[in-house]
């Protein structure tokens, strides 16, 4: 019956069937737009912020880790500042700590290529989850093999009181040289690390409202729709 109804086209079941099946032509449904992963990844990283009432676990459970990593390599800069933010907020608090996970899910190489960019907030929130991420023993590893001691490394001389902190206080855990920052003739490509060692980290994430750029990454990323 059912392949009666599918092929006359005219039975009640062959129709809703045909419905769910694959569009003529073999084409696919096409992926949402650059605004909506945005807008959903904006959203996300405000939720993924929150304190209590099991959010966390409800963005783990309905499958946010890995869409949320995916997008740390997003199409504009404003989803990978979102995912970056929302991923720290799940790999820090007491409600769930999913660093691992996350590292797993290949998270490290990403937002160590988010440190290299040039734009204080999204390296600020990239900073705070990779620092979070850190306790892991495979992710200490992933850092290193994926440069992250170079990156760390020239993170030391950023403008921004936080960002170095945080780049030293890194460096230091895996076991590798911090700069003396004071020192304008120490380059930072001229003595880069190469050393590769594990070490462990318990960071302090940011709580205030100022702007990476001075003392500490904002508490709340931008607006979802800015």
């Amino acid at each position: 019956n059912g392949g009666g109804g599918g092929n006359g086209g005219g039975g009640g079941n062959g129709s809703r069937s045909s419905s769910y099946s694959s569009p003529p032509g073999g084409s696919v449904v096409a992926p949402p737009s650059i605004a909506v992963v945005e807008s959903a990844a904006g959203v996300l990283s405000a939720l993924a912020r929150m304190q209590g009432g099991g959010v966390k676990r409800a963005i783990v459970a309905a499958g946010g880790l890995a869409p949320l990593v995916e997008q740390l390599g997003g199409a504009s800069l404003a989803t990978q500042r979102h995912a970056a933010c929302a991923l720290w907020g799940l790999s820090d608090g007491k409600e769930g700590v999913y660093d691992k996970q996350m590292v797993q899910l290949g998270a490290v190489p990403k937002l160590i290529s988010l440190l290299e960019l040039n734009h204080e907030e999204t390296r600020g929130f990239a900073a705070a989850c990779l620092a979070c991420c850190c306790a892991d023993i495979d992710a200490q590893e992933a850092i290193l093999e994926a440069g992250g001691a170079e990156a760390l490394f020239s993170l030391a001389f950023s403008p921004s009181p936080w960002l170095r902190a945080q780049a030293a206080e890194m460096l230091g855990l895996l076991g590798l040289p911090v700069p003396d920052q004071s020192d304008a003739r120490y380059s930072p490509r001229a003595h880069s690390p190469r050393v590769q060692t594990a070490g462990r980290t318990s960071p302090t994430p940011p709580g205030g409202s100022t702007p990476p750029s001075q003392s500490s990454p904002p508490a709340e990323p931008s607006g979802s729709g800015g």
